[in-house]
C-alpha cells in the first residue's frame, strides 16, 4: 500500500499510533472537536500462521460530532485511496440524520488541521434520496464503500430493505445493489443484483436487516465482491447458540459488464454469546470484507447481544476450491463445497477494554516498519453518548 501521499497521511497514523490528540471532521459552521485518544492497554501480539496483529492506535470521535449540522455518525464502512491519501466513510442512514452520504476525510497534517466534508449521494435524476418514511424503492441504506482504481469512481452498497409495516400495509421490498457513483456524489450507475438475493418476493432474497453489508474490488480490481449480512430466507435459519449458517458471497465482473458470475456459500458462526437476558437479542452477522490476494479476502464478523457486548473476529477466506452455488436456489440440501475460512484476529483478545461495533475495514499506509496498516470504524448508531472509534491494527504478513 505504498503511495505517493504516504508521508501525508503517515501524519494520521503517527498521531494515532503515538496516541496524541488531533483535530478531524470540522466543517464549516460546526464547532470543532479534539478527539480523545482511547484508554491505554497493554496489547498483545496476536500471532497465526502467515499473520501477526498489534495494535497501533485507536481514536475516538465523541458522539455528538456533527458538519454543517448533519451528525457523524453510523460509519458502516471506511476506504483508503493510495493514489490521493484521501479517506472516505460512509453512513449506514436512510437520510432520515441527514442526507444519505459518505466523509469525504483529507487527513494529511502537512497543511494545518485535517479538513473533512460530508459528500450527499445522488440519485439518476441528481437530486438527494429522500427520507425512508416516504422513499419507496427510493429507500437506501448504504453500507460498504470502495474507490475503484479503474474508474477513479466510488461503489457502494446498497443494503436492500425487508419492511413489513405493523399496520398491515404493503412492505417495502428494495432490491439490494452496488451503486458506481462519482467522488462528487453523482450517480453513475446501478449494477444489476444477484437474482438470488432480490427482496421482490415473500419467501425468497433477503432477510430484513440482513442485506447486503460487505464490498470490495478483487486485488486485480476486475471483480466487485460483495457479501450479504446473513442467510437469505431461502438458505435456512440465523445462527443459533449451536448452530451457525450460510449466508452469500457474490462475485460481478468488470469484463462482462459487472454481470454476476459467481456466488460462495461463506459459513457464519455460531453466535458467539447469550444474551444477558434469555428475552434479549443477539446475532452475528458479516460486516465487511476486504481483498488481499487472489481468490483470498479478510472478512468481518461482528456478533452481538444484550447485555454482554459486541464479537468482532477478522477471518481469512479463501474462495479457490469453493462451489459456485450461483444457480443454486436454496443452500438447505444442497451440495457444495463452502469458502474456507480460519481465524485470524479476535478483537477481544487485543486488550482494548471493551470491543466497539467495528463494522468497516480497509488497508492503510505502510509503517516504516515494513508493516501494513488495516483501519477499522465503528457504528455507534447515531448515539450522542456513544464514539466513534477508529482503531488501527499494525499487520505483518509474512
Amino acid at each position: 500500500m505504498h503511495g505517493r501521499s504516504m508521508r501525508r497521511v503517515g501524519g494520521l497514523l503517527f498521531t494515532i499510533i503515538s496516541g496524541v490528540s488531533f483535530t478531524a471532521l470540522v466543517g464549516a459552521g460546526s464547532a470543532s472537536a479534539q478527539p480523545a485518544s482511547g484508554p491505554r492497554f497493554d496489547h498483545p501480539t496476536v500471532t497465526v500462521d502467515g499473520y501477526e496483529f498489534r495494535v497501533a492506535g485507536r481514536v475516538s470521535l465523541p458522539g455528538w460530532l456533527r458538519i454543517d449540522g448533519v451528525p457523524v455518525g453510523g460509519l458502516s464502512g471506511v476506504d483508503y485511496d493510495a493514489g490521493t491519501g484521501d479517506w472516505r466513510a460512509i453512513s449506514d442512514d436512510s437520510s432520515d440524520q441527514g442526507p444519505a452520504r459518505f466523509y469525504h476525510l483529507n487527513l494529511g497534517l502537512s497543511g494545518g488541521n485535517p479538513a473533512a466534508g460530508i459528500v450527499t449521494l445522488l440519485r439518476a435524476d441528481g437530486t438527494p434520496y429522500p427520507a425512508s418514511a416516504t422513499a419507496g424503492q427510493d429507500t437506501v441504506r448504504p453500507e460498504g464503500v470502495r474507490f475503484d482504481p479503474t474508474t477513479g469512481d466510488l461503489f457502494w452498497a446498497n443494503a436492500g430493505e425487508r419492511g413489513i409495516p405493523e399496520d398491515g400495509s404493503a412492505p417495502t421490498l428494495v432490491d439490494p445493489t452496488v451503486r458506481q457513483s462519482g467522488t462528487d456524489g453523482h450517480f453513475v450507475a446501478q449494477l444489476v443484483p444477484s437474482e438470488r438475493m432480490r427482496a421482490s418476493t415473500a419467501n425468497t432474497g433477503i432477510r430484513a436487516g440482513q442485506g447486503l453489508s460487505g464490498l470490495t474490488f478483487s486485488a486485480n480490481a476486475a471483480l466487485v465482491i460483495s457479501t450479504a449480512a446473513g442467510p437469505l430466507l431461502q438458505d435456512g435459519p440465523l445462527p443459533t447458540a449451536t448452530e451457525g449458517a450460510f449466508t452469500r458471497i457474490t462475485s460481478q465482473s468488470r469484463t462482462f459488464g459487472f454481470r454476476v458470475v459467481g456466488q460462495f456459500a461463506y459459513p457464519l458462526d455460531a453466535l458467539p454469546s447469550s444474551p444477558g437476558d434469555p428475552a434479549g437479542l443477539a446475532g452475528n452477522e458479516v460486516a465487511e470484507i476486504l481483498a488481499v490476494a487472489d481468490q483470498r479476502y479478510l472478512v468481518l464478523e461482528r456478533g452481538f447481544a444484550d447485555g454482554v457486548g459486541n464479537s468482532v473476529r477478522i477471518y481469512e477466506v479463501d474462495l479457490t476450491a469453493a462451489t459456485n452455488v450461483g444457480g443454486v436456489n436454496s443452500l438447505v440440501g444442497a451440495t457444495f463445497t463452502p469458502a474456507s475460512k480460519r481465524l485470524l484476529v479476535d478483537l477481544g483478545d487485543l486488550g482494548l477494554g471493551g470491543v466497539a461495533n467495528f463494522q468497516g475495514i480497509t488497508w492503510g499506509p505502510a509503517l516504516p516498519s515494513g508493516e501494513r496498516t488495516l483501519v477499522l470504524v465503528s457504528d455507534n448508531d447515531f448515539d450522542q453518548h456513544t464514539p466513534t472509534e477508529l482503531l488501527t491494527l499494525a499487520v505483518r504478513v509474512s
